[in-house]
């Protein structure tokens, strides 16, 4: 008898264990194709059963942004949202919200969704980067779902359970600033800073102000460290006035040098992990 409740006693801890360690059974995993355009990374969406292209962009706080222009097509009705500071597309045209009947991406499908308009502003990102979309898929959807990007394999999953990855090296935290994801305690030279992690980015890009007398538009190579890792991606200079005021940041982690990993999100613990590809070429990593 004491063999038996012994016996039983093993067999509940391993079962709570087991538990404790696996993904949760009811955990819902969704996936999406992408795909590098200019460095940018799109994913077909569908919007009221209409296929379309769509931006996926951390480093937009938005959940589901859409153009002016289709959202006249769809016949979307727009009101206006009050905001306590505007984002500098809405310092001329103010930031309107509506509802859309669906939303699909990949396998995920969602009714009666809230969607986000600036007039002319993904009109204008497409003409300043010589690509037609319509969608802009931000941080305030993905943020919701532990994500596991694979640039090098071309697909997007997000669930509401964490993805396991027993091969990454190099990990950190993140914090959410005015609704994106920042990496804060970033060295550069002797410098300590923020940056925004944006696969919305084509490139890395640097504050004019720590980028030492190079000018903008100018590519430079810089020794970053987060924590005790240490990363050299290319950089452009710019004047990132724009995050600086938003989002506490002086740089950006752009597409070019995220292309090298698979991204694993945790947002629960609020870290992000990456995960070496093969083919890495970007920047060195090293502890």
């Amino acid at each position: 008898m004491l063999l038996l409740r012994v016996c039983r006693t093993v067999l509940t801890g391993m079962l709570l264990l087991c538990a404790c360690t696996a993904r949760p059974q009811s955990a819902e995993v969704y996936s999406a194709a992408v795909q590098l355009s200019s460095n940018l990374l799109f994913a077909r969406v569908t919007i009221n059963d209409r296929p379309m292209l769509a931006l996926v962009d951390f480093g937009s706080s938005h959940s589901i942004e859409i153009s002016s222009s289709m959202a006249v097509r769809l016949g979307v009705a727009l009101n206006n949202v009050p905001v306590k500071t505007p984002a500098p597309e809405n310092e001329r045209f103010p930031l309107q919200a509506g509802r859309i009947k669906s939303f699909g991406m990949g396998d995920f499908e969602a009714k009666n969704v809230a969607v986000e308009v600036t007039r002319d502003h993904i009109e204008k990102i497409g003409a300043r980067m010589n690509t037609s979309f319509d969608v802009i898929v931000g941080w305030g959807f993905f943020s919701k779902f532990d994500v596991l990007l694979d640039y090098k394999n071309s697909f997007l999953q997000f669930s509401n359970a964490p993805f396991p990855c027993h091969a990454c090296t190099y990990q950190f935290g993140y914090a959410v600033k005015n609704g994106v994801p920042v990496i804060e305690g970033v060295h550069v030279d002797t410098m300590k800073t923020n940056f925004l992690f944006d696969t919305g980015a084509p490139m890395c890009n640097i504050d004019v102000s720590i980028a030492h007398f190079e000018l903008p538009g100018a590519t430079v190579s810089k020794v970053i460290r987060i924590n005790q890792l240490s990363f050299e991606p290319i950089f452009r200079v710019m004047d990132l006035d724009v995050i600086r005021q938003s989002a506490n940041c002086k740089g950006i982690l752009g597409n070019n040098f995220l292309a090298d990993y698979t991204v694993f999100i945790n947002r629960a613990q609020k870290t992000i992990s990456l995960k070496e590809n093969d083919n890495r070429t970007a920047g060195t990593a090293q502890e």
